[in-house]
């Protein structure tokens, strides 16, 4: 699809209207500048505003925050200075303003569908008199990304005139407005399109301790805010309070060590290929596998474990009492099985599933990856949602996750 950019003339001229936008009427020798916003080119490394290596585009992404942090390997890892500026889903506002020629700063006004219009600076870029240009801005999933001034306030107030984060969703709209002195103000939006879609089905049972109806809600809407990282869109089917199917186990009560059946550390541990296919299956289903698409379940753990994942293939080694079973721990094609105690913990049920999505890319490491804090596929999650809290995803681990057979890609959303 053909984007008709609005443009201006780089000078102080009567105004015409154009298609797409204004531009000023002058002399032959004057010419047109269009109004765009720019992203780094695809496989680019470089940071901050390097004309050469940004292009046009009408999309957008969320931003995973990739190489904002420091010392990541520490428990409380620090943000960078202009983190947004290296950031490879960074964007910029690219505007002729030839009636502020050489003032150095101007203003225009930024909104998404999930964030208030405000205004933030534009600074004249070198060489290019009158041609201005945004910070390097990112779009973010929730509000504590968004609200960033709270602990990192040299980084921006939101909605202040240097806020570089902005709120939104997928399939929501990006408003950029110019000041026009010569006429009406002039607007262009870009569009943040979902690129992939998978189904979920979420099932909440009627035991002690599990979430509420409520609580779980807001579990599968973090779920869907940090896959929105990657442009997955989550469709998701929930049942709550549901009455426990498993007829072996008691009082929705289940123990890690029962689903790695470790020889000698619990007696007549519980089969855990048996707790697969029951939560496989609606009863009297006979035991079917569910097929295309991803399983959440909610139940309770008795030895203090937040989450595990459990696969087909996983299932496959333990019925052939394989001895390498833990070799192949959290990977491959079908359900995400979340249990929970000792309080609930925001990341852990994004965690979990993001195991099943991404395949073999950290078997060598029980499925996590190592070393930074930040990452959402880190063994042992953040407690609590903060910034640098665990729940960031890398675009190594994207690339994986499109791989999946059950992540549909969308074309031209």
């Amino acid at each position: 699809m053909i984007q008709l950019l609005p443009a201006l003339l780089l000078d102080r001229p009567r105004p015409t209207r154009a298609r797409g936008g204004y531009f000023a009427d002058r002399p032959s020798s004057s010419f047109l500048l269009p109004v765009e916003v720019v992203v780094p080119k695809e496989g680019s490394t470089s940071s901050g505003y390097v004309a050469d290596d940004l292009t046009s585009t009408s999309k957008l992404k969320v931003a995973k925050w990739e190489n904002a942090f420091e010392n990541v390997s520490d428990q409380n890892p620090t943000l960078k200075n202009e983190f947004t500026e290296g950031d490879i889903d960074r964007f910029y506002l690219k505007v002729p303003m030839p009636w502020k020629e050489g003032e150095g700063t101007a203003t225009v006004k930024i909104k998404t569908d999930s964030d208030p219009e405000n205004e933030i600076e534009v600074t004249e870029i070198p060489g290019q008199p009158g041609v201005f240009r945004t910070k390097g801005l990112i779009l973010v999933s929730n509000d504590v990304d968004d609200d960033i001034d709270d602990l990192y306030p040299e980084d921006g107030k939101d909605e202040g005139l240097d806020d570089v984060t902005h709120k939104a969703k997928l399939g929501e709209t990006v408003t950029f407005t110019v000041p026009n002195p010569n006429g009406a103000d002039i607007t262009l939006t870009a569009r943040v399109p979902a690129r992939a879609e998978i189904d979920l089905t979420v099932r909440s049972y009627n035991v002690p301790d599990v979430r509420s109806p409520d609580e779980v809600g807001e579990a599968v809407e973090m779920i869907k805010a940090l896959l929105s990282q990657i442009g997955i869109r989550v469709n998701a089917n929930v049942q709550t309070q549901l009455q426990w199917p498993v007829q072996t186990l008691n009082a929705g009560t289940l123990s890690i060590y029962d689903y790695e059946q470790i020889p000698g550390q619990l007696p007549n541990p519980v089969k855990w290929a048996d707790v697969y296919k029951e939560f496989s299956t609606a009863p009297g289903n006979g035991r079917t596998l569910v097929q295309n698409n991803f399983q959440l379940y909610f139940v309770r753990a008795a030895d203090g474990a937040y989450g595990i994942a459990i696969t087909r293939e996983d299932v496959g080694n333990l019925e052939n009492e394989s001895n390498d079973v833990l070799q192949d721990f959290h990977f491959y094609v079908d359900n995400s099985f979340v249990s929970e105690a000792n309080g609930h913990r925001p990341f852990t049920h994004a965690h979990e599933l993001l195991h099943t999505m991404l395949l073999h890319l950290y078997s060598g490491n029980g499925g996590h990856s190592s070393g930074n804090k930040t990452h959402l596929i880190r063994s042992g999650t953040s407690p609590f949602d903060k910034v640098n809290a665990s729940k960031r995803i890398t675009k190594e681990q994207e690339d994986a996750v499109y791989e999946h057979i059950y992540v549909k890609p969308i074309q031209n959303e």
